[in-house]
């Protein structure tokens, strides 16, 4: 009987050039319990809707048209969540000197725009402190507190990664550092 070595996973990062500038994709990490709880989840929210909307055009009731309001404001969260589950993506790239950090699906995008001046301490982390087995999706869209690559912006802290592992993040900031000011390297002043 041979030895049966665990294989090495090759990284989630995908390196692309978009409109001439590099970047660097992070597909979100799935959570499948999620994703199938709010595909059955949604089929029922949008039946209940079908039927609200059937009694508001047989009888107008003002209850039913402030339950509808909730109603459409639940399914678009439970949408972009299923839609962020299958398609989203986290895109770091250096536009001048400056970091963008965008995060979501198509062309529902939260993009942030950080001063390269001003970055401190970029540094890679663990993007799971907690050590937890399942590792929820924090994207960044949803104002994560963890990730792969971290730096001192000002009096914050700044995460970007939340889909990637530790040694994703070393190359990152390996990619990174070249490309932003020196400052961003160097430990604060």
């Amino acid at each position: 009987m041979g030895t049966r070595y665990v294989e090495p996973r090759s990284s989630r990062c995908v390196r692309e050039h978009v409109d001439g500038v590099e970047q660097i994709r992070i597909p979100t990490r799935r959570n499948w319990f999620v994703l199938l709880f709010l595909c059955f989840w949604i089929c029922g929210w949008t039946a209940g809707g079908i039927a609200a909307m059937y009694q508001v055009g047989r009888n107008f009731d003002w209850f039913l048209i402030f339950w509808l309001g909730g109603w459409a404001v639940g399914w678009s969260f439970a949408a972009f969540t299923i839609s962020a589950q299958i398609a989203g993506s986290e895109i770091i790239r250096v536009i001048g000197r400056d970091l963008e950090i965008s995060s979501g699906t198509g062309t529902l995008r939260r993009r942030r725009l950080y001063r390269g001046d001003d970055i401190r301490n970029l540094t890679s982390s663990d993007p799971n402190p907690w050590g937890m087995p399942w590792r929820m999706p924090q994207t960044s869209l949803w104002g994560a507190r963890v990730g792969a690559i971290k730096s001192d912006y000002g009096s914050q802290t700044v995460y970007a990664g939340a889909s990637a592992e530790e040694p994703d993040g070393r190359m990152i900031v390996e990619w990174l550092r070249p490309k932003l000011p020196r400052a961003a390297s160097d430990a604060g002043t």
